[in-house]
């Protein structure tokens, strides 16, 4: 059950980390920026998911690297 418990605090604490972070790179000029190749993020994908990381080809190889 503590373990549970633990998890679910970390899957909350989660979305105030991920924004913070894409604050951080917003104050650093590196937001809207894929991670992995460095081509722009489309506008469309950020209105989405604003703390994205990865452009769509690049998240879709990242999903696929993990299965």
């Amino acid at each position: 059950m503590r373990d549970e418990l633990l998890k679910l605090r970390d899957e909350l604490q989660r979305p105030s980390a991920t924004a913070d972070e894409a604050a951080a790179r917003i104050d650093a000029d590196e937001y809207g920026r894929c991670q992995s190749c460095d081509e722009e993020i489309p506008a469309k994908r950020l209105e989405v998911d604003p703390t994205a990381l990865y452009c769509i080809q690049c998240a879709s190889e990242q999903e696929q690297g993990s299965s």
